[in-house]
């Protein structure tokens, strides 16, 4: 699945649950994040999203985040914005497609510990989203767990 696609889910599962998600289109300003997201009872919040297939040869997964796009992600996370990383693995075609997910908050994308370095993952940390007809559920509640995961973050 191509990245526009992964990032119509997203968009998907949030309008579906009552939020508004948009696809973010500047071809003027370098670096503005994929997508807008707002969920009921959250704040809106920027989410750059990102593909990769599965496996890799040592299972770490560098997130291709381009320099323009962290000093984005930085500077609305700085004003006080959730603001993150969707992190999509994937297998297989077809019907044979399988689907994980990663949403991080910027402070633990970016910062963390609990990245082996800055803007890499393992599959270890993604939630596989099941058939086609689930996935909407478990993006949802992704989506849900990284507004959480951004206000404990603020206290």
């Amino acid at each position: 699945m191509d990245e526009l696609t992964l990032q119509s889910m997203i968009i998907e599962a949030a309008n579906d649950a009552g939020g508004r998600a948009h696809k973010m289109n500047n071809r003027f300003l370098i670096g503005v994040s994929d997508l807008l997201v707002k969920l009921p009872k959250w704040p809106a919040g920027f989410l750059e999203v990102k593909q990769r297939d599965w496996p890799s040869s040592d299972g770490r997964f560098l997130l291709d985040v381009t320099h323009p796009q962290q000093k984005f992600l930085r500077q609305f996370n700085a004003a006080g914005m959730p603001c993150g990383v969707a992190s999509f693995l994937q297998t297989g075609t077809g019907s044979g497609l399988s689907l994980w997910l990663n949403i991080s908050t910027w402070e633990t994308i970016a910062y963390s510990d609990s990245t082996i370095k800055p803007f890499t993952l393992t599959r270890q940390g993604h939630t596989f989203l099941g058939k086609a007809d689930q996935r909407p559920h478990h993006i949802l509640i992704l989506l849900q767990t990284f507004f959480a995961e951004w206000d404990e973050q603020q206290k």
